[in-house]
C-alpha cells in the first residue's frame, strides 16, 4: 500500500501485516492520492515536489520540482505530471 501523509512522509506498507517497507520525506504535507505507474509510486506534496519511488527497492527515481495534488498519470515512460496550474510532459529514462 502506498500513501502520503500530512506529516510530509510518503509511505509503502506491506498489506499483509502493515509493516513499513520504506518512507521518504517530501518537505511538505501530502494531500492527494499516490499513483503507481510501471512499478513506480508517485506522490506530490505542498512543498511543490513530486517524487517517484521504485515500489520494490524504495529508491527515489524521480524528484520533480513542481506539483501538489494529483501527481502523475500516463503509461510507460511517458508521464503527465500535474503541477500547480500546469501540466508537465516528462519522458522517463
Amino acid at each position: 500500500m502506498f500513501f502520503g501523509s500530512y506529516n510530509g512522509v510518503f509511505y509503502a506498507l506491506r498489506a499483509r501485516d502493515g509493516a513499513t517497507l520504506w518512507a521518504h520525506g517530501t518537505g511538505g504535507p501530502i494531500s492527494g492520492a499516490a499513483t503507481v505507474v510501471d512499478g513506480v509510486a508517485y506522490a506530490g506534496s505542498f512543498a511543490h515536489r513530486i517524487i517517484g519511488v521504485d515500489t520494490r527497492s524504495g529508491r527515489i527515481v524521480l524528484n520533480f520540482p513542481h506539483g501538489e495534488y494529483v501527481p502523475v498519470s500516463g503509461a510507460g515512460n511517458r508521464l503527465l505530471l500535474h503541477g500547480y496550474s500546469r501540466i508537465y510532459a516528462v519522458v522517463r529514462k
